[in-house]
């Protein structure tokens, strides 16, 4: 998107954002109102032009050598509370009813391009509602585990004039909603604090809104304040959708979506209904298509996709992987397990 037009919409934002913010501060006096002013819009307007570049693209299973922005092939599919279906489209307008929210699916739903694409939203679309974007998985590799912390750095380190002051003004004050993606990645050590933390966050701030995405987790049912979704598995309709906005061989994907409709969809709705498995099977469509007894080879790739490949594509994290086993021996573990539950 054009430079400017980028400066307009965050220019829109923190209007909406920062004038109540002052307007409740007039009881400063007037040079010390005008250089939280001047502190409060410049890291703001900083951090969040670096962070619409930063999440606007991203690489995928498909788009490995170049960053694609999230417009051009992402689909936010519905989610569910309860047993009623929300729209993933109108998810933005919960964020100002329900402050507290929690985002779970299982690998390769989508979780973190969701994220992301709320935080895009909330800045093309203004609410009046200031994201902070955290990937949580950065933690893993800093001694200090503090989350506060972490969240100052992320802005200091866009305008190092920014300090904790500010950021308390900000969030006792304003709208503040922090993204908090990938609990599930934090390593399973430190999720104890990181857990207390995003608690004490949200204990100590009435009015900061937090979106906490995960694999499931059952410690979520003791978040008490926290509304619980769940990410819809694709529709066959979704389904078609994203493979027709995927940049890839178009004699390829016209076929691919042909028989996606006509058949595949029903015989392979587990993994038609993931969306990175569904790639998957975009990407080995031609190895699989004219050769039913291959079709092998897609669930090879579908293995050490979900074993390893996904998280590959995440900057500087590798999972800690609970049973301790290498790949070829939680392969060998798995195909026992499938002959068994076969016989």
């Amino acid at each position: 998107m054009d430079e400017t037009i980028i400066k307009e919409m965050v220019s829109v934002l923190l209007n909406q954002f920062t004038t109540p913010i002052f307007t409740k501060l007039k009881s400063l006096g007037s040079d010390s109102l005008s250089k939280i002013k001047i502190a409060l819009n410049l890291s703001f307007t900083a951090y969040l032009e670096r962070s619409y570049e930063r999440y606007s693209k991203t690489k995928t299973l498909l788009y490995r050598d170049m960053p694609v922005d999230l417009r051009d092939f992402y689909v936010r599919t519905d989610l569910k509370i309860n047993s009623k279906i929300i729209a993933g489209n109108g998810f933005t307008q919960l964020i100002e009813k329900n402050k507290r929210i929690v985002v779970s699916g299982s690998a390769g739903c989508g979780k973190s391009t969701f994220c992301k694409s709320i935080f895009i939203e909330l800045i093309e679309k203004p609410l009046g509602i200031f994201p902070i974007f955290i990937e949580l998985r950065h933690l893993n590799n800093i001694e200090d585990k503090s989350l506060y912390s972490y969240i100052l750095k992320e802005m200091i380190s866009v305008n190092p004039n920014f300090d904790k002051k500010q950021l308390e003004y900000a969030l006792k004050l304003g709208k503040v909603l922090i993204i908090l993606d990938g609990f599930d990645e934090v390593d399973n050590d430190h999720r104890h604090i990181i857990e207390q933390e995003i608690l004490s966050l949200s204990n100590n701030n009435n009015g900061i809104r937090l979106i906490i995405s995960s694999r499931f987790d059952s410690r979520f049912s003791s978040w008490n304040e926290f509304y619980h979704y769940t990410i819809q598995p694709l529709d066959k309709s979704t389904a078609l959708e994203l493979v027709g906005k995927l940049i890839y061989d178009e004699n390829i994907k016209k076929k691919f979506i042909e028989e996606l409709d006509r058949k595949l969809f029903e015989t392979h709705g587990s993994f038609a209904s993931n969306p990175l498995l569904l790639t998957l099977m975009l990407l080995t469509y031609e190895q699989i298509a004219e050769i039913p007894n291959k079709i092998h080879l897609f669930y090879e790739q579908a293995f050490l996709t979900l074993y390893n490949k996904h998280d590959s594509f995440k900057s500087v994290y590798k999972r800690n992987i609970m049973s301790q086993l290498s790949i070829d021996e939680f392969k060998k573990l798995l195909e026992i397990f499938c002959f068994y539950s076969y016989i």
